[in-house]
């Protein structure tokens, strides 16, 4: 027992074995409250079976009144659009309404002063005026990976449902359109 590592770890710095201890105290702790932290994860995440989707997504993006397909830009900035794609259709379904902050009220409300939980729910969450500032983001993005000034952007969002035959078009609607 005395030559495990902990105990030589205890015997040689006292201040590290410290440290290792009150990690493993808190992961343990945070694994009993069900929240998920670097470098561990709950097994919960993987647990259960992926389901097909009954409808599939799909954003075109015009740029001055021409289609470009965003699986040319970079892979990582193709995977972070997409995402923020979701996000802000999720946000608009939502009427830019962040449905974090209701996480945030319950998490930090009566444990800090009202000033500061302003302060919070600002920097943690998004509201209507985040709406323009990711178009003018998107804009952005897609011009440096193009190289062209854009004076017009749009996204539509179409649905797809698949079945034996293959994909079936559903619907299309505008997400957006923006003059820059």
């Amino acid at each position: 027992m005395n030559n495990t590592f902990l105990v030589k770890v205890y015997y040689r710095h006292k201040v590290v074995f410290f440290f290792m201890v009150l990690f493993c105290v808190g992961q343990l702790f945070f694994t009993y409250k069900g929240v998920e932290t670097l470098p561990f994860f709950n097994y919960g995440m993987f647990s259960e079976p992926k389901q097909q989707l009954k409808e599939y997504t799909l954003f075109v993006a015009k740029v001055d009144g021409k289609k470009i397909n965003l699986k040319n830009l970079n892979n990582h900035n193709y995977q972070f659009i997409i995402s923020n794609l979701k996000n802000y259709t999720a946000l608009g379904k939502n009427d830019f309404n962040d449905p974090i902050i209701v996480d945030i009220n319950r998490r930090f409300k009566g444990g800090v002063s009202d000033e500061m939980l302003k302060k919070i729910t600002l920097k943690l969450s998004n509201s209507k005026a985040s709406k323009l500032k990711f178009q003018l983001w998107l804009a952005k993005v897609i011009k440096e990976e193009q190289g062209q000034p854009i004076k017009r952007l749009e996204i539509d969002v179409e649905n797809y449902v698949y079945t034996n035959e293959g994909f079936s078009f559903l619907s299309k609607k505008l997400l957006f359109e923006h003059e820059y």
